[in-house]
């Protein structure tokens, strides 16, 4: 019987635990979880648009290909995806991404 309540105890205990390590999980990952794919778009188009004014084009095509990788129908991210492409000397892919424009 002793045997067993000892087996008992560890395994509420480990129960605890684990609703523990849950709760600050979902305590430090709510603000990643409550976010929208509108919202994260959102975050990624300004980050574009921020990489462009400072005119880190390497950094602005990344947030594009991100965005057309949930997005991909989007005529003015391919475009703008373009464009980065272009100031950045990726003038093959640049041509490319234009090219998806015209279909």
């Amino acid at each position: 019987m002793k045997i067993l309540s000892q087996f008992r105890t560890i395994e509420l205990l480990g129960a605890a635990a684990m609703a523990m390590l849950w709760v600050a999980f979902i305590g430090t990952a709510s603000p990643l979880l409550g976010q929208t794919l509108e919202d994260q778009l959102a975050k990624h188009q300004r980050a574009a648009q921020q990489a462009e004014a400072g005119q880190d084009f390497a950094a602005a095509v990344q947030e594009y290909e991100w965005i057309i990788r949930r997005v991909p129908d989007s005529a003015e991210v391919e475009s703008n995806l373009g464009v980065a492409l272009y100031f950045n000397n990726q003038h093959e892919q640049a041509a490319a991404a234009f090219a998806v424009l015209s279909l």
